[in-house]
């Protein structure tokens, strides 16, 4: 893995994140809580929400990635509260201990996309 690749990511993840930074037809996903943030796959779910009461709007997928880049959990939400996430892959494998990047990407009515990161440490 090229190191400017996973430097690049991060960066481009971090203005997405606070608003920075968008491409194409887009809109922010606003503040989110995922706690508990570290969280241990066989003790806890992690759960993502929006910040002080607010709610998502529309369909919210997520993708999970580990620190490679790899894509670890595809997950989808109709829900406008919370999302979970076990803590195990695609095949419902636990994930190894690290840090995980989950990417919100939320649809909205008018076909705008809202993006957000949010970093995870599993332990």
């Amino acid at each position: 893995m090229n190191r400017w690749k996973i430097v690049s990511s991060i960066l481009i993840a971090f203005l997405i994140s606070f608003g920075f930074y968008s491409y194409g037809k887009s809109k922010a996903v606003g503040k989110v809580i995922a706690y508990p943030n570290p969280f241990h796959p066989g003790r806890h779910t992690l759960t993502i929400k929006p910040a002080q009461s607010a709610t998502f709007n529309g369909t919210v997928s997520y993708i999970v990635y580990n620190y490679n880049e790899e894509v670890v959990y595809n997950g989808a939400s109709v829900t406008n509260s919370v999302i979970t996430w076990s803590g195990h892959d695609n095949s419902g494998v636990r994930v190894s201990p690290g840090l995980y990047f989950i990417k919100l990407k939320q649809t909205y009515t008018d076909s705008s996309v809202g993006l957000k990161f949010v970093k995870v440490l599993v332990q």
